[in-house]
């Protein structure tokens, strides 16, 4: 039993160094994504360049899926260690749709033609969610998520607002005629930001929830 326990024991840290490297991954993704925005980087080349880093993103999540149904499968696992592992497979879940995203944001500002003027209008934003990101994965590694729990989703309802506010602005900003051009695909982008830091969030959720 001691063995058995010993075991799962450092098959729950291994699964977790790995999610550190996905959100790590992750978290990387956006920031190349926007330094090659407002560097000017060529569109198709940014697309081209998420496009390679979604497939090594896909690739990070079927090693972690496999990880979890190995230590199913040769562990044998009990309540309390299942429930740690599921609670892995809805992160890894969470974590890959967080790393989708880069490549529709890139999508849409090269293909909806955004320009350099209206995409600065949320460079703040992206400022602002990048840093989100970059707390939330340090407070991850924390052993006491739990105790962490109101923190996340006091920073994350923090973000919400600010971001509502910033759509506010750019739409208040633009006359009836500019909105299908100018605003529609920025605020495409800003749901994909809100949707970003909102995967992210629910890793802490299904920890709290094993």
């Amino acid at each position: 039993m001691a063995t058995n326990y010993n075991t799962l024991i450092e098959s729950e840290k291994n699964l977790k160094k790995m999610v550190v490297q996905f959100l790590e991954y992750s978290y990387s993704t956006h920031e190349k994504l926007w330094k090659n925005i407002f560097t000017f980087e060529d569109g198709n080349k940014i697309i081209d360049s998420m496009e390679v880093r979604l497939k090594e993103a896909e690739q990070r999540e079927r090693d972690l899926l496999d990880e979890c149904i190995w230590i199913i499968s040769k562990d044998n696992p009990r309540a309390n260690h299942l429930r740690f592992i599921i609670s892995i497979i809805y992160t890894t879940k969470d974590i890959t749709k967080t790393a989708s995203y880069p490549l529709y944001i890139a999508k849409t500002f090269v293909r909806k033609k955004i320009d350099i003027i209206q995409i600065s209008k949320i460079k703040e934003m992206t400022e602002s969610y990048l840093k989100l990101f970059e707390k939330y994965i340090k407070i991850y590694q924390n052993d006491k998520i739990k105790d962490k729990f109101d923190e996340v989703e006091k920073m994350y309802l923090e973000f919400i607002e600010f971001s509502h506010e910033i759509n506010k602005k750019i739409r208040a900003e633009l006359t009836e005629e500019d909105l299908e051009i100018d605003y529609f695909p920025i605020s495409q982008i800003i749901k994909l930001i809100e949707g970003t830091i909102e995967h992210v969030k629910n890793i802490f959720t299904n920890a709290v929830l094993k």
